[in-house]
């Protein structure tokens, strides 16, 4: 018997109705049977995939690490600034995208789908290596265990703006390469796009040096949710 590699995987937890409308989307898709308005219903069950990692990344954050009402209106007004530039994106994207384009799309979110029946819970996931799988598990360690937290600020900020890549990566630039975008098109939505990561970027820099030892260990138990590990499994050789 050998045995093979685990996967790490960085991702958010699902609304069960979220869930459950991006699945039988999927499942619509790839059975061909989507209809004249996949193209809106597709975008539609993405944006409120977006919507959900919005609450995960931000608003459960702040609910946790309650913020000055100065600096909360400026994160709400960045967090605004990201979904409407997302949106535009969303909706440039999702416009003419034919049957096939539609199903290869539905196959990479399907991928991205995991459900736990045994937990009853469903989350957003894409793979990260184990390099960063372990500092992020690393960094979590230290945050909860060791007094000075804050001494760690700029791994976190670094951790944490590393994982904002690959979510753009995983999030945009994959599915992007899946279909046949116009040059404008693929240039405008890039641009969106990398104003996206910069404001993101700028803003997680911003909120977390603003936090106290204490917040940064409080945060630490939700940043642990978002990693998953699946265990290697047994193979023949």
């Amino acid at each position: 018997m050998s045995e093979q590699p685990s996967t790490w995987y960085w991702g958010f937890a699902l609304p069960a109705d979220v869930h459950a409308r991006a699945q039988a989307t999927v499942n619509r898709l790839l059975g061909g049977d989507a209809g004249a308005e996949a193209n809106s219903e597709a975008a539609q069950v993405v944006s409120e995939l977006v919507l959900a990692g919005l609450d995960s990344y931000y608003t459960i954050p702040t609910q946790m690490v309650p913020l000055s009402p100065r600096l909360k209106k400026a994160a709400d007004g960045s967090v605004q600034a990201v979904y409407k530039g997302i949106r535009m994106v969303i909706s440039q994207f999702f416009r003419q995208r034919n049957e096939a384009e539609l199903q290869e799309l539905a196959r990479y979110l399907d991928a991205m789908l995991h459900e736990s029946p045994a937990n009853q819970t469903a989350h957003l996931v894409f793979p990260i290596d184990e390099a960063l799988y372990n500092k992020a598990q690393s960094l979590i360690r230290a945050v909860q265990t060791e007094p000075r937290p804050r001494d760690h600020l700029d791994e976190i900020v670094a951790t944490l703006s590393q994982m904002v890549t690959e979510g753009i990566t995983h999030y945009y630039e994959r599915p992007v390469n899946l279909v046949r975008l116009g040059g404008l098109t693929r240039k405008t939505v890039d641009m969106t796009m990398k104003g996206v990561g910069k404001g993101i970027r700028s803003l997680i820099d911003h909120l977390v040096r603003q936090l106290s030892d204490d917040q940064l260990r409080e945060l630490s138990h939700h940043v642990a949710s978002l990693l998953h590990e699946k265990p290697a499994a047994s193979a023949a050789p």
